[in-house]
């Protein structure tokens, strides 16, 4: 019923269980956070069901995308372009960037070449600066030289 479907006690309960409940929640229950909260930290792409108030909230979508950065593709688009959630979300997920806008990518592209993103980025992939480096292909070794 429609009673039971706003009802954010009975569809928080839904939820726990599987967030795929959301999608037959009333607006009262997707405009709740502790509802979305219970959700996302099942998946994702239980933001698709919130309301635009909670993929407005800023510090609540930061949270998001550092935990799974595919949430940007639900965040409000003045939030997509914020360079501390685009850059967050590129760290969790480098797939991320195309859902970051175009005027955006740059500040989060260049701030991958400092030394404390963790990664050093090459042409054609990304290395972890952890790991023993290669030498790129065409210079000569010691051996050779």
């Amino acid at each position: 019923s429609e009673a039971l479907r706003d009802d954010v006690e009975v569809v928080l309960a839904a939820v726990n269980e599987d967030w795929e409940a959301l999608a037959f929640a009333g607006a009262t229950p997707r405009a709740n956070l502790a509802v979305i909260e219970e959700a996302v930290a099942q998946s994702a792409d239980a933001l698709q069901y919130a309301a635009e108030s909670i993929c407005a909230d800023r510090a609540f979508m930061l949270r998001c995308v550092a935990a799974d950065g595919r949430a940007l593709r639900f965040a409000a688009p003045e939030l997509r372009g914020d360079s501390e959630i685009a850059l967050a979300a590129f760290r969790k997920e480098p797939l991320a960037m195309r859902w970051i806008p175009q005027e955006a990518r740059g500040e989060v592209w260049a701030a991958t070449r400092a030394p404390e993103f963790g990664y050093r980025r090459t042409a054609t992939r990304w290395t972890d600066i952890q790991a023993p480096m290669l030498q790129d292909v065409g210079e000569a070794t010691p051996a050779q030289a």
